[in-house]
């Protein structure tokens, strides 16, 4: 008896289309590339799209120094006050990490409490970096960031050991670090603040973070945005 291709092949079809739509992570991969061609710059955010990041590192690590409810203090979908102003440069490290032991009643030395408070900064993938650099051949590229001052000494150390490079001036325009400036997303403000200093157009600016909330305040003065979900990598996205 001779090979049935027709039912063979509406067997494999229908298994791989059961397995796009229950497979998340597949569904992500399979999306169309953005294409470089269609923007005049793009703005990266930092955590979680060029370092990786695990959030409940930072948690695990506190609730292992006595302070248990840490995701009250800090978590990535909203922070608490005290975090937000550390972001903003309000407060400089030695407020903020006094207020963490306040708060914990904490008798750890400084040292214990900044590790812990930089155990969700991971690695940078090298080819990250190497897909920034072939972008910025061809536009501008800028780095806008939620951060605080002890976790860019930390990440900058992570960086050294990748590339020898003591900061990420090298791959990027211009960068700008909430703590430095004053502001942080999702204000649109500190959005305005990147397109005035360089003359972008927001029409044709792509901004590009995994916090949803991110991407909606880059909405608000007329980014072009993409949210990188879980799953998504830079390195996939983009048509060059």
């Amino acid at each position: 008896m001779g090979l049935d291709y027709a039912s063979v092949n509406f067997r494999f079809t229908k298994c791989l289309f059961k397995t796009l739509i229950t497979d998340k992570n597949l569904l992500v991969h399979l999306r169309p590339m953005l294409k470089l061609k269609d923007y005049s710059a793009i703005i990266f955010d930092l955590g979680g799209v060029i370092i990786n990041l695990d959030y409940q590192a930072t948690v695990r690590e506190f609730k292992r120094l006595g302070l248990k409810n840490f995701e009250a203090v800090f978590s990535k979908a909203q922070q608490a006050e005290l975090a937000d102003r550390f972001e903003r440069g309000e407060i400089n490290p030695d407020h903020f990490f006094e207020e963490i032991s306040r708060i914990g009643c904490l008798t750890n030395s400084r040292k214990e409490l900044e590790n812990a408070w930089n155990a969700m900064l991971l690695d940078i993938p090298i080819e990250r970096l190497e897909l920034i650099e072939e972008i910025r051949k061809k536009i501008p590229v800028f780095l806008l960031s939620n951060t605080n001052l002890t976790h860019t000494l930390a990440y900058n150390r992570i960086l050294e050991n990748t590339t020898g490079k003591t900061s990420l001036n090298p791959w990027f325009n211009k960068i700008y670090l909430s703590y430095e400036v004053g502001k942080r997303k999702p204000e649109a403000r500190i959005f305005q603040q990147v397109i005035d200093d360089n003359g972008l157009n927001p029409s044709s600016t792509l901004f590009i973070d995994d916090s949803p909330q991110h991407i909606v305040g880059a909405r608000q003065v007329g980014l072009q945005t993409h949210h990188l979900e879980d799953g998504q990598d830079i390195r996939n996205l983009f048509f060059l």
